[in-house]
């Protein structure tokens, strides 16, 4: 009976298939079971369905969303929301939304209000401080006796991006 030899990959010499160490050097032999066949293609397919996923791409999209169209008002509601109180401060300040007027006469606080509406809500602020750190002018505007207290307009756009 002939028994099956393989070449040591270290040193080169014949030695016996089912050996897991050269005989010679001692080298050891590396083989292929049918579970490390496996696990190396489940790990390949794992890798490739990462990155055929986009998730390491450098070409970002961005995708926006549609807002459903706004309700109609019907003018005898518009004439009549014209004589509430929000009504009333959307005439006076033409350039705010409706619903920003009706969170003002709420006194809601939001991200993306503007600085004339927190003057509006709460006066003036008892400081405005501009910091500069490098990368543009910021703005903290506080109120003493208000909870929030402070906010911040960190781009200098007039719009409030943060408060605390």
């Amino acid at each position: 009976m002939e028994t099956k030899t393989k070449k040591c990959s270290h040193c080169k010499k014949e030695i016996d298939a089912m050996a897991t160490r050269c005989p010679h050097c001692q080298g050891k032999m590396y083989v292929w079971t049918k579970e490390k066949k496996i696990v190396a293609v489940i790990l390949a397919v794992i890798v490739f369905m990462i990155f055929s996923s986009g998730l390491f791409s450098s070409d970002k999209t961005t995708t926006t969303t549609t807002q459903p169209p706004a309700k109609t008002i019907s003018p005898e509601e518009l004439a009549k929301w014209k004589i509430t109180p929000a009504g009333k401060l959307c005439e006076k300040h033409p350039t705010w939304k409706k619903e920003d007027c009706d969170r003002l006469v709420d006194e809601r606080i939001w991200i993306g209000m503007t600085y004339e509406m927190l003057i509006y809500l709460n006066g003036k602020p008892d400081s405005a401080n501009p910091s500069n750190y490098g990368n543009g002018i910021k703005y903290q505007y506080c109120w003493h006796d208000n909870t929030p207290s402070c906010y911040y307009d960190t781009n200098n756009d007039g719009i409030i991006d943060s408060y605390n």
